[in-house]
């Protein structure tokens, strides 16, 4: 969604298709190493707040040294989906909305888009045993 962002020329819908391939890409290569190297931390759901169509779980995980309040902001769709995670009171969402409208003020979406190819390509995911991709887990 490009809500709260204001461009001087519209994206084309092929842009907006690479700009979202390659945050889905930095998403995948920031993140999921990260939740795949959680071992032995102890995750407490506390509750859940369910409207229908939006849900937020609130859950601490503890890692021995400290504990992290990590709410999943959800959409059902065909099925429940991950669309926010807020981490801290810092939602991931508004975070890079805030960043992308910083560069927006001063550049263009294709500068924005450039950046974002750069910067996704050039974080690497760690991958597990017995695969080579993001996309095969």
């Amino acid at each position: 969604r490009w809500d709260g962002i204001f461009f001087v020329d519209l994206p084309t819908p092929e842009e907006q298709k690479e700009f979202a391939a390659n945050f889905q890409t930095l998403l995948a290569n920031t993140y999921i190493g990260r939740i795949e190297a959680y071992s032995g931390e102890k995750v407490q759901y506390l509750k859940e707040l369910n409207d229908g169509e939006y849900a937020e779980i609130y859950t601490h995980v503890d890692t021995g040294k400290s504990v992290i309040d990590i709410n999943y902001r959800m959409q059902k769709t065909e099925d429940w989906r991950v669309y926010d995670v807020v981490v801290e009171g810092t939602s991931l969402v508004l975070n890079y909305r805030e960043q992308f409208k910083r560069i927006l003020r001063k550049d263009s979406f294709a500068e924005l888009s450039k950046q974002l190819r750069d910067k996704s390509s050039s974080i690497k995911a760690p991958v597990p045993d017995g695969s080579d991709t993001a996309k095969s887990r």
